[in-house]
């Protein structure tokens, strides 16, 4: 080797080690980065659904979610809806369709924190949390209604996760462990 060869390697050597320390570095950055921007929009997230829920504070007839539709009432929604398109919606009195998008927003806001979990920027056990309050929420009036009528525009992946949590679901209690039967979601759907 000669002198010439030997200035090369001393030279080289150090500046191929500057470059590779500086290319992990950013990598380092842009994950963290990631992680950052994860964590923000969950925490976004979780401000719209804690909002959501105040929002029953005032406006009290969105309470109505939780209580049963009588029989007859859900009878005629039941032919609405299977006559068309929204047919429940078109039903609908305008309390019941403050309702309607009380219970369009919580399904908005489950998908979006589904897919942070499919992308990694929610962990399982905070996963968990956040199928129990799915399955609880599917038992607000109207679900099953908003639910039809969107389906088809929800990302087919979240689909596929309600389709399982649904379908004979069990709401989880603190622990994770299941506490009660719910019943099976969109009756009417075929």
């Amino acid at each position: 080797m000669d002198v010439f060869q030997l200035i090369q390697v001393v030279v080289l050597g150090p500046s191929l080690i500057f470059v590779g320390l500086q290319v992990l570095f950013q990598r380092r950055q842009a994950k963290n980065q990631v992680f950052v921007q994860g964590h923000e929009l969950y925490y976004l997230l979780s401000r719209q659904y804690v909002d959501l829920l105040r929002e029953s504070d005032e406006k009290p007839v969105l309470n109505d979610v939780w209580v049963n539709l009588d029989e007859n009432r859900r009878r005629d929604l039941d032919k609405a809806q299977a006559a068309s398109t929204w047919g429940a919606w078109s039903a609908m009195t305008a309390k019941e369709k403050n309702c309607y998008r009380y219970v369009r927003a919580a399904i908005e806001i489950f998908e979006q924190t589904f897919q942070l979990h499919k992308k990694g920027w929610i962990d399982d056990e905070t996963w968990i949390k956040w199928r129990g309050w799915i399955v609880l929420g599917a038992q607000m009036r109207y679900f099953d209604y908003v639910l039809e009528d969107t389906k088809p525009r929800l990302v087919k992946s979240f689909v596929a996760e309600l389709d399982s949590l649904l379908i004979g679901a069990q709401p989880p209690n603190r622990d994770g462990e299941a506490t009660q039967s719910v019943s099976t979601c969109c009756p009417h759907m075929p």
